[in-house]
């Protein structure tokens, strides 16, 4: 249950605050990441401040996302999130989305645009 919370919680702000209150700001971003942990968009592009929110194939308790650029991170299940800093550089960074019953990963991009 604990894993439907947040993206139920995403999806009524996301109803409740209406388009015309979005921004790329503030309108999270989604990354899909298939069996082979590649991901999907690569890179995603993001702003200052934005959320990423990363959703793992089904039954992939053991993965996480580890990111310099991120601040509020966290992982339930198969979901991750974290939010761009405000100061993050922009440019070109790295993630890695880690398999923590393997001990490996992977290191795909994420573009900061002014």
């Amino acid at each position: 249950m604990r894993r439907t919370i947040l993206p139920v919680l995403l999806l009524s702000s996301l109803i409740l605050n209406g388009c015309k209150t979005m921004s790329p700001e503030n309108t999270p971003s989604v990354v899909s990441i298939d069996s082979a942990l590649a991901a999907h968009p690569n890179p995603v592009h993001v702003r200052r401040g934005q959320w990423i929110h990363f959703f793992f194939p089904a039954g992939s308790r053991d993965l996480d996302i580890s990111a310099d650029f991120l601040d509020n991170q966290g992982h339930d299940g198969e979901q991750a999130w974290g939010r761009v800093r405000l100061d993050a550089p922009l440019g070109e960074h790295h993630y890695t989305i880690v398999n923590l019953a393997k001990k490996s990963g992977t290191d795909p991009e994420v573009m900061i645009d002014p």
